[in-house]
């Protein structure tokens, strides 16, 4: 899944319209909107921002892999 599609699903899930969303990150409505229909991303501060609001992290957010296994690594 990709980030717009998890963004779009996180928010849903906490019930929040886009403008209830938008305003807790600074952002307008419409900036939004171009995160969700994957037409833009958020820079880096605010991506970190959402991550935390939306108690995901960063990797699922932008991933949308919730199957990580975390710290196992292949070299």
């Amino acid at each position: 899944m990709q980030f717009a599609n998890v963004l779009r699903k996180k928010r849903k899930e906490r019930h929040l319209t886009q403008q209830e969303l938008a305003d807790q990150l600074h952002v307008t409505r419409q900036t939004l909107s171009r995160w969700e229909n994957n037409l833009s991303y958020p820079n880096l501060d605010t991506l970190v921002n959402l991550s935390e609001f939306l108690a995901i992290p960063l990797d699922i957010l932008l991933k949308g892999d919730e199957n990580i296994m975390v710290g196992k690594l292949q070299v």
